[in-house]
């Protein structure tokens, strides 16, 4: 019974890892990222306060418009915010 969780939690573990992968719609490495993170501190917080923070900065100061595609890059709107 230990082995079969323990193959559920390795499981579990390399799904997530997928996903906290930069990708071509956002990648978090990005020097203007980078900067965002540095300049609002955002590394000093706690994961649950972090995640506010984030959610806060998306929905109350990215511009959202419709767009034809979903394959958008970040640096764009991360361009024009960071002006």
């Amino acid at each position: 019974m230990v082995h079969a969780k323990n193959n559920t939690i390795n499981t579990v573990a390399t799904t997530l890892e997928h996903y906290l992968q930069p990708s071509i719609i956002l990648d978090y490495q990005a020097d203007s990222i980078q900067k965002l993170i540095n300049d609002r501190d955002w590394k000093s917080l706690e994961p649950t306060d972090l995640i506010g923070a984030i959610y806060n900065f998306v929905r109350d100061e990215i511009k959202f418009g419709y767009n034809m595609r979903d394959d958008i890059l970040e640096y764009p709107v991360f361009t024009l915010w960071c002006r």
